[in-house]
Parts: structure tokens; sequence; C-alpha cells
């Protein structure tokens, strides 16, 4: 064959994977096969009509001809402004024609979840590629007939449980108490809501105000009332209506109320930074753990889409399953355990209401730091002050004072100087008044603290710095900022900027704020020998970050508010408590003279307790109510 070549067995093979090759690597969006007769590609076409779909704006879309001017707002009319995104996908071209099918993806991002499929648009070439308009290029089950409609599934709320499983908050059958003005004649709107709010017991002027402003068909809502708290004589007001609904509700209107919260209805800015998880007419936590959990306990919506005829109104009873495009079922939320007590809570809560004075109490098991109940008066208002008042504790802060003490050596039986009044720099202390003289001189710390002598803690203030003082409250639970998951304070140890400022706050009189869950958790920590920071939320204990407290150091401050329960200090409150601290702290003006009454202490079983009186003495007024209380 000369210079001429040869093919062998093997160079055929090797060609043929070749030119396979190359087939595969000219491939793209077509298909594998371009346009008919060398048209151009329609890839703009293609790209251009998903992003018109994309922003709903058709008139950027290469389409033969435009659908009316309302088709789209038709289509969507019931999606409530959502919107898919569309891409393009692969292109497909005719072998004997300017035509050419389109895939496209659409995906919805729905607050369920998101839906995602693909659709077809038909192309034709006329100078340049032009996409048939059909409402299927949305869906391929729209026609010109149908539209899409969206409903948002709503979760159950879930129920606040105690430890037990037992629902504290649930889902209750109510009543809407109002005033319907559609079947009440105009003349009666005014008289008829005065008496209604009168018997309902809320703000007569300003209910009656409402009925009146409201429209002329109006329902207006005065109360919602359990089915069965509803007075009777409700139904013989004209124009009265209870309408049946449902809502989460504790086992009284006041049960646990600071603590576990309220609902309220959502609000607009709510709904739009909840990216669809909240939707207008639906409630939110308002406060406590219903808003500190809320979209623990909300749980997550579900979704439904499907169509329905244009040009009438969808109604759910009349969809059927096959109409419906996409469906995902919402989860219930999920239950919050609690550690309030049922009983301990009620007893609290009926306790305190029968005083005329503003008070608060809480109760906390010392073996784990359970809350077991936290309550206030009838007149505390809208502020918990049994949880994060703000108040001067007084000589109960002298249990920090003495752990402070105790860590520069002290014991029970160390000495202090007792004397008539503490002198810091011209700045002059005393004891309270009526301080038995008797008691004056050097005395042991277990005195000290039973009979409450100031001086004798003053006295100490070079010793004790405002960082002993702050590190000894850290370790019987206060002090420190901590995530309770509700409305909480566990009280505030500041720096003193003087001696003087470092004296008075000895005595809890300086800049020292607390509040009866503050001071209960100082007794449950000495009750349980160690650092105890009270807890309400069972998915959310706190983690003590303090230097912790000793079982010795517990010794020690056990046997020194024992003498306080026994010595006569505690007042009627030592007959049930085995270890007690009183305190009263001065408020008001040298013109109107007041008082913060305190007594925290623990029983010999497990509990621990503060009970606080805006007005009164400690062991005068503190006492007898505690000695009743636990009897």
């Amino acid at each position: 064959m000369g210079n001429g070549w040869r093919v062998t067995r093997w160079g055929i093979i090797g060609v043929v994977a070749a030119l396979v090759s190359a087939l595969v690597g000219c491939g793209d969006d077509s298909g594998g096969e371009g346009p008919y007769k060398d048209l151009p590609k329609a890839d703009v076409a293609v790209s251009a009509l998903a992003s018109a779909l994309t922003t709903r704006n058709l008139s950027i879309a290469p389409l033969v001809a435009q659908p009316p001017a309302d088709e789209l707002d038709t289509i969507f009319s019931g999606v409530g402004g959502l919107t898919p995104k569309v891409t393009p996908g692969p292109i497909v071209y005719s072998h004997d024609g300017p035509t050419a099918t389109a895939s496209l993806h659409v995906t919805w991002t729905l607050p369920a979840g998101s839906w995602s499929y693909d659709t077809t648009a038909h192309l034709t070439y006329d100078t340049s590629w032009l996409v048939v308009w059909d409402p299927s290029l949305y869906n391929s089950d729209l026609t010109s007939q149908n539209r899409l409609v969206r409903v948002r599934l709503e979760p159950e709320r879930a129920p606040i449980l105690d430890l037990s499983g037992n629902a504290l908050v649930e889902k209750t059958d109510v009543v809407n108490v109002g005033i319907d003005k559609m079947n009440l004649e105009e003349s009666l709107w005014e008289s008829s809501a005065r008496t209604l709010a009168a018997i309902v017991d809320v703000d007569v002027d300003a209910f009656a105000q409402r009925v009146l402003d409201a429209g002329p068909h109006a329902f207006v809502i005065a109360i919602t009332l359990r089915q069965y708290d509803v007075p009777s004589a409700v139904a013989d007001v004209p124009g009265a209506y209870g309408q049946p609904d449902t809502a989460m509700l504790g086992p009284t209107s006041t049960f646990g109320q600071p603590l576990l919260g309220t609902l309220r209805d959502a609000t607009t800015d709510d709904i739009e930074n909840s990216e669809g998880a909240i939707q207008a007419g639906e409630k939110v936590g308002a406060s406590g753990v219903q808003a500190y959990f809320d979209e623990t306990l909300r749980g997550t919506p579900g979704d439904m889409v499907f169509l329905w005829e244009r040009g009438s109104l969808a109604t759910l009873d009349r969809v059927t399953s096959e109409s419906i495009l996409f469906q995902q079922d919402p989860v219930a939320g999920e239950p919050i355990h609690v550690s309030l007590n049922r009983d301990w809570q009620t007893r609290a809560e009926t306790a305190l209401a029968d005083l005329e004075k503003t008070a608060a109490m809480v109760i906390i098991r010392p073996s784990d730091g359970a809350i077991l109940a936290a309550a206030n008066s009838p007149g505390w208002g809208a502020y918990p002050d049994a949880t994060a008042g703000a108040y001067a504790p007084g000589s109960t802060f002298k249990i920090v004072d003495s752990l402070a003490l105790i860590r520069q050596g002290f014991n029970a039986d160390s000495m202090l100087n007792c004397s008539t009044h503490a002198d810091i720099h011209g700045q002059i202390i005393n004891n309270y008044p009526g301080y038995p003289s008797w008691q004056n001189g050097t005395i042991p710390l277990w005195k000290a603290l039973a009979w409450s002598c100031n001086s004798a803690f003053v006295n100490e203030y070079e010793r004790l710095s405002s960082a002993n003082l702050q590190e000894a409250a850290g370790s019987l639970g206060i002090g420190i900022d901590h995530d309770l998951g509700f409305w909480a304070d566990l009280g505030t140890v500041p720096t003193a900027d003087s001696d003087a400022m470092r004296g008075m706050n000895l005595i809890g009189q300086g800049g020292v704020l607390m509040n009866p869950l503050g001071m209960a958790a100082v007794s449950a920590s000495v009750s349980a020998g160690h650092t105890v920071i009270p807890w309400l939320v069972q998915e959310k204990k706190p983690q003590s970050t303090a230097k912790p407290l000793t079982n010795g150091e517990a010794a020690i401050l056990q046997q020194l508010m024992g003498a306080v329960a026994t010595n006569g200090g505690a007042g009627a409150a030592g007959s049930v408590l085995a270890g007690a601290k009183t305190g009263t702290a001065e408020w008001g003006t040298s013109d109107d003279p007041h008082s913060h009454g305190w007594i925290t202490g623990y029983t010999s079983g497990d509990l621990a307790l503060c009970v606080w009186f805006k007005d009164g003495g400690g062991s005068a007024d503190v006492g007898p109510f505690i000695a009743s209380f636990l009897k």
C-alpha cells in the first residue's frame, strides 16, 4: 500500500468512540437537536417567560398574544399574595416546523414547606420565538375556567402542663359575650351596652363607646367567659348575644397568669415577621410562658392548594380530593411543662386575695429548685411583684452578709460588735426602732442575725467588699441574670460607690433590690445545702454560674436561720418554719414613711418560701400571715 495507511480493528473502535464523544459533548438544553432549519435557539425567550411568570408581569413575556388584563389577578386571587418561582428547563425543538416545547420548573415556598413541579410551555417562531399563553404555564391543571386557592391549615396550640402531665392551660369552651347591633334597635344600642357591661363587670363607659363606634351590623364583644361563668342576667339584656368559641385558659382566670401568660390577637408586625407562620385573626402569646415559647406551643401550620371554579366563592366543605393539588397537614404545637403545683398556687392566690394590701409570695422546692407557686395580691395590677419586683429586701439580705463573713473565717459563734449605732465617716446607721439595748455589745453571729442587729453587720463594712457580697449572693442563687423563660428577675447587688453605701447594702437598704422569687431562692439554697437557681419551665432549667455554696457553709447558715426561727425573731412564722429571716425596709419620705415587710424561710420538709408586704413589718405583719398559711 506504499505510503497509504492501514485501519486496524482497534483503530475503528477508536474512531467510533471519538464520534460518540463528540456527539455527547455537543448536547445542550435542546435535548441534543437544534432548532428547525438552523433557526436561533429559544433560550432567551424561555428565560424571559420564566422571569415574567415569577414576577407576575406578562408584559415582559414574549407571548403570541397577551391574555386578558385581569388574568393573573384571577388565577392568583385565592393564594394570599404568594407567587411561585419559575425557572427555565430543557427545550425540545420540533423536527418538522418552527415550534418547540420548554420545560418550566415551578417552586412555591409555603409556610408548611416547599411545593415543586414542572409545566410545559409551547413556543412558535415568527421572526422571534414566542410563547403561546395558557394558564397551564403555572400549573398543568389550570384552565381558563378555574383558579388557584390556598388555605392555611391552622395547627392545634399545645397546652401548658404540670410536671405530672396534667393540663394547667388548655383549650376550653368559652362564650364571647357582647352586643349584636344588627339585631337591636339603634335607640337601644347605648342602654343595652351599659346594662351588659355592668352585669359582666367591664368598664361601662368604655364598652358603651365601643358599641356606638362600631358599624351598624357589628357584634361587639364585652368579655369572654367560660360557659358556666356567664351570668344568667345576660339573657335579659336586649341585643345581648353569646358567641361560642374556644380559648386557652387555666383552671381559673387568675391561675399563675403572670408566669403562664396570656394570648392576644396577632398584630400586623406579628404577621409580617412570621414568614407566613401567623395570619390575621390568630392568637399569639402576649406574656409569660405563652409569649416566650409561642413558636413551640403554636406549632407549624399546614397548607392546602386546590382548584376552584372562577367567579365563585371557595368553601372548604365542597373541596374534593380530585381538586387538591398540594396538601401538607399542620403539626400541632409541643406542650411546655412547668413546675407550678396546682394546690400550692391556688392556696397562695386565695390567701393573698383576702389581703387589702399589695403583697406577693413565692414557694420553691429546695431539692430541685422547682417554683411551686408565685402569686400576687389583687392590688398588684399588671406588674408581677412576686417574680419581677425590685424592692429593698431589708434585713433578709443579712443571710448574704453571713455567708460572706463565713467565707472570711466566721462561724455561728464568731463575735460581732453590736453597737448602739454604726458610724461610717459621719454617716449614722441605727438599729431598728425598739431594738433591745440589752442585746448591744459584743455578740455572736447567730444572735446578731436572730435579733437582726444592723450595726453588727454594718460595722464589718471594711471587711466585706462589694465583690464579697456579689459572690455570696450568687452562691445563694441571686444577683445574677438567668434566663428563666418568663418575666423574672433574681435581684441586683450593685457595686457600692462609697463606704456608706456599702454599709447600707449590708442591711439591704442601699442599692440592693430583690423580690420574693430571689429571697425564696436564698432560703432554698440554705435548706438544700447547695446553690439553687429557681426554675419554672422544665425545658429550660438554668445552670448556676456562681461559686458553689458548700455543705459546710450551708450548715452554718442553717444554724443561723434556725436561731431566727427558734429565738423569736421570726415572730409567729417561727412556729412553722425551721429556718427564717425577717426584714423591714424603709421607703417613702420623712413626711410619709413606709416600710416593706419580708420573711424568707424554709420548713422541715422540702419547702422554701418568701412573703413580701409592700406596707408592713416582717415579724409583726408577715409572720402571722405565714403562720396561718402553713398551718
